[in-house]
């Protein structure tokens, strides 16, 4: 599904096709691996894989609070059926039931017009073309109910 995403959708995800289709299972396995701040989920109809999204919370104190929402992507023929919309819905469930996490984060390239607000400019370089982001920020709580540890 990555090498599909970053086929069909070169400035969704990070990796350049080559780099992922060189890349052995076993390290695409660890790249997606559920760990204590990392969870990856799949979107599923009829048994079929059709969408993907990813949640990494940071391990470090002063920036616990934060998570970052990566490699969100729907097959084409699966779009417009809020199943991205539902994959973000379990990740920030998911990342609000930690009770540490009270921002998170998506960036999303300026050319997804399904979603906006804010720009970081020339962030990824696409076949030799810059590709602006736009930044995205959900606050999980409104007030800063995390403890010190």
């Amino acid at each position: 599904m990555r090498i599909e995403a970053s086929l069909n959708s070169p400035a969704s995800l990070y990796p350049h096709p080559e780099e992922l289709t060189q890349m052995t299972l076993c390290e695409l396995e660890e790249q997606i691996a559920p760990t204590p701040f990392q969870s990856v989920y799949g979107a599923y109809l009829r048994g079929e894989l059709v969408g993907i999204a990813g949640a990494r919370r940071e391990p470090l104190r002063k920036i616990k609070h934060r998570a970052l929402i990566w490699g969100v992507y729907v097959k084409a023929s699966h779009r417009g059926q809020r199943i991205a919309r539902g994959l973000l819905r379990v990740l920030m469930d998911n990342l609000q039931a930690t009770r540490e996490v009270s921002r998170v984060y998506l960036s999303v390239h300026s050319q997804n017009i399904a979603a906006g607000c804010g720009y970081q400019r020339n962030s990824l370089l696409v076949d030799g073309e810059y590709v602006d982001e736009e930044l995205m920020e959900l606050t999980l709580s409104e007030s800063e109910s995390v403890s010190p540890p």
